[in-house]
């Protein structure tokens, strides 16, 4: 990834300030080693603004095991809306009341990639967001390649998309897409060009999770998909509540 597109982040009272809003809302993270091989999800479930740590929930036994022996692991989730990841070299098992958590203190220095011109919203699995289309080629002599993804995220300007296989071999930065369908069960169904702008590795082995700038975008369109990310935050917080 372009260093170009990430911040750096040094000042304690920003940091502390963008752990604590990401606990408020419930925030969820990734635990994996530096490698990435092993990797779990959690969620963070207290936080101390003051002391500098928080705690999340444990871990499934033999991942957690093999996350505590290693000298050195990377916490990662989407944090108001932009990736963000920081490496401890503590992961400090707690057990109160029965339960057991994990105490991790505030990084020195957290990672999060540029700020997006345009609110960006994840999208709940349970809508089933898809997104399919074409790679385009400029060579006449080479077939296109069709794509079906999974649509990660979405805003006024782009969107997110999970993709494997094949597929992820052949989408790199600066790839064009064409006739590209975006389709989220009852709230949303549009066609837009896109290029691929940044990529980064996904939850599953040899999936690739890729950013997308949509091209040539008609103002109806716009839109359209601006009322629909409105509409997913909505259902979004109404879950939450």
């Amino acid at each position: 990834m372009d260093s170009k597109n990430i911040n750096r982040i040094s000042d304690p009272e920003v940091i502390a300030k963008i752990i604590t809003k990401h606990f408020k809302a419930r925030g969820k993270l990734r635990l994996s080693t530096a490698a990435g091989d092993i990797k779990a999800d959690t969620m963070m479930v207290d936080n101390d603004h003051f002391a500098r740590y928080f705690l999340v929930d444990a871990l499934p036994r033999l991942v957690g095991a093999t996350l505590e022996e290693e000298e050195e692991i990377e916490i990662s989730g989407t944090i108001a809306s932009l990736y963000s990841w920081f490496r401890t070299q503590e992961l400090n098992p707690i057990v109160e009341d029965g339960e057991r958590y994990y105490e991790i203190p505030y990084p020195d220095t957290l990672y999060q990639l540029q700020r997006r011109g345009a609110f960006r919203t994840t999208l709940p699995p349970r809508l089933k967001p898809t997104i399919t289309g074409q790679i385009e080629n400029t060579d006449i002599e080479v077939e296109s390649h069709s794509f079906d993804a999974i649509l990660e995220n979405l805003s006024a300007t782009g969107a997110g998309m999970i993709v494997s296989g094949k597929t992820a071999s052949l989408l790199r930065e600066g790839a064009k897409l064409c006739k590209t369908r975006i389709r989220v069960t009852k709230i949303l169904d549009v066609t837009v060009d896109a290029e691929v702008r940044n990529s980064r590795p996904g939850r599953g082995d040899g999936e690739l999770i890729l950013g997308l700038e949509f091209l040539r975008l008609p103002n109806k369109d716009a839109q359209t998909i601006t009322r629909a990310v409105m509409e997913l935050q909505r259902q979004i917080l109404a879950a939450i509540d």
